[in-house]
């Protein structure tokens, strides 16, 4: 979703660059003073029986936006950042630092006076986040009703192409401020900045679907928790046709799995799939839905084959694939499938993992299964059969405790490793130095 969200994000920058107050102080002296011709034009129109003008609150909506814009002057989304220094090298930087932002990456932010602006890793700009607006107001928001205000007036029309670009306008500045406050990571406040810019498209001016700020509310209000809220939207950007490749469908099928409703999560990721049969985030939807259920084995098979046609250097895909033959007791299909993770990322520990821990838990059944065996040649088949499993389950312990990185992963595969050396402690010195060394490593993290 991170490169989704950022292709978004770039085909809503605009240039902030316009005709700008001089200062901070004389932008919001422009508001003061469109707003004091505004209240004298009212006085003025109600004692004559008139109506205002509608230029009168298009002149209120272009100072707030003036306002609002004012410490975002020469900045523009998607330049490099010794570009954007140049531009506003008046400006002095505060400080920087390096922040992890709301889609996980890393970004460097450099704080001016009235705002922060943050930088890719490779050193372009991604959001502009105001810290020291000129006024307190909501400017955006005063600026949409001075707007509405102008429609109501406008009983002729002539003003409509203004009011659409103060519309246009308006919208596209809330988009942005949503994508800056996602990167910044409040998701909440993105939201309602996405909110905000329905009503700029959704009136009887402009007439247009805005399925793009419905979807992103969605998004983003399931970010925040708000599951109510998300799942309205997601299920009006479906109805709209607005399925952003399907990823609305696995949105809000979430939404009914985390609540428990898995029935509807599930008839939903299917409706998706019939439309999108290539996404990704559907079919790990669908194949987790079919792994917990544990129903229609063929279908859950059919839907990891998509899924592998369409990432065939994913291993874990291979390797849920492995766990599903496990579960229906299809062994030899199970270690073909961890085999398959292996060779598609050689650096993934899990399809060793899913490997060992099939042959030490089978070892352990015919273990157990053993002790109730009453004669002592098929006990000792048995425990033979028992045995040899360990034997095997070594190998891809070994090579899963080598590669990963996860120390909590390696300290669990030490644990296997360390209990089937000691079974085979007293059959040679490998052995026991191998259960002396996971032994002391154990005992090393207690």
């Amino acid at each position: 979703m991170k490169r989704i969200l950022l292709a978004a994000a770039l085909l809503m920058s605009f240039t902030f660059a316009g005709a700008q107050p001089r200062d901070a102080q004389a932008a919001a002296s422009a508001v003061s003073k469109a707003i004091k011709a505004t209240e004298k034009a009212e006085v003025k129109a109600a004692a004559k029986g008139r109506t205002v003008k509608p230029d009168v609150y298009i002149k209120v909506a272009k100072a707030y936006i003036d306002a609002y814009d004012f410490p975002s002057t020469n900045v523009v989304l998607g330049t490099p950042r010794n570009e954007v220094k140049l531009f506003i090298k008046d400006q002095p930087v505060i400080s920087s630092e390096n922040k992890r932002g709301g889609d996980g990456s890393n970004y460097t932010v450099d704080t001016y006076a009235d705002k922060q602006l943050w930088y890719t890793d490779k050193g372009t700009l991604a959001a502009c986040v105001v810290t020291k607006p000129v006024m307190e107001d909501d400017m955006l928001a005063k600026a949409y009703e001075a707007v509405e205000k102008a429609v109501a007036v406008d009983e002729d029309g002539k003003k409509t192409k203004d009011i659409e670009q103060l519309y246009e306008s308006l919208h596209q500045r809330y988009s942005n401020q949503a994508f800056a406050y996602y990167t910044e990571g409040d998701f909440s406040a993105a939201a309602s900045s996405f909110e905000a810019a329905l009503p700029l498209y959704d009136n009887k001016t402009m007439n247009k679907v805005d399925s793009m700020s419905t979807y992103y509310s969605g998004i983003f209000e399931a970010m925040s928790g708000n599951n109510e809220k998300a799942r309205t939207y997601y299920q009006k950007a479906i109805d709209i046709g607005y399925y952003s490749d399907g990823n609305a469908f696995s949105g809000l099928s979430n939404i009914y799995i985390a609540e428990g409703d898995t029935v509807t999560g599930m008839k939903i990721l299917e409706e998706g799939f019939a439309k999108f049969p290539q996404n990704q985030g559907i079919l790990v939807g669908l194949i987790n839905g079919y792994v917990t259920s544990k129903k229609d084995p063929q279908k859950l098979f059919d839907l990891l084959h998509s899924a592998e046609v369409n990432e065939p250097n994913n291993p874990s895909l291979y390797y849920v694939e492995g766990n599903v033959n496990k579960d229906l007791g299809k062994k030899d299909e199970a270690v073909a499938c961890y085999h398959k993770a292996n060779e598609a990322d050689t650096t993934y520990e899990y399809g060793y993992l899913g490997e060992g821990i099939m042959l030490y838990d089978e070892a352990v059944g015919i273990s157990n299964a053993a002790q109730e065996e009453l004669d002592d040649a098929k006990y000792n088949k048995m425990m033979d059969e028992a045995e040899a499993c360990l034997k095997n389950a070594i190998e891809p312990f070994e090579s899963a405790f080598r590669i990963s990185k996860n120390e909590d992963v390696k300290m669990a595969v030490a644990e296997y490793l360390r209990n089937i050396y000691f079974r085979f402690r007293e059959k040679g010195d490998e052995y026991m130095q191998k259960y002396q060394k996971y032994n002391s490593m154990l005992k090393g993290s207690d």
